[in-house]
């Protein structure tokens, strides 16, 4: 777990901080920083798995960059874009 607003957690211009499964929800501190980073040209990589609760400032987060969760069955249709052929069905709750 670390904290983006310690002086140890530092992010330059250009680079890439990478979200691994978020476990808890990002201080209003982390938010800001967060933004600042994006606006100056940062970028971010997100890789999440189903989460429990609600966090409401990650969401902000996201929607800063365009992006939305919610809770929706994913469904891969074609056949051909799966590794054993079948269709896909992943549930979130």
């Amino acid at each position: 777990d670390i904290s983006l607003v310690t002086k140890d957690a530092q992010l330059t211009d250009g680079s890439v901080l990478i979200i691994n499964s978020p476990q808890r929800d990002l201080s209003t501190d982390e938010v800001a920083k967060l933004k600042d980073f994006i606006s100056k040209g940062g970028k971010l990589m997100i890789l999440s798995d189903i989460v429990e609760g609600n966090l409401p400032n990650f969401k902000a987060v996201l929607a800063y960059v365009g992006v939305s969760v919610e809770n929706q069955p994913i469904i891969e249709g074609n056949a051909q874009n799966s590794a054993d052929r079948k269709s896909t069905r992943l549930n979130s709750s």
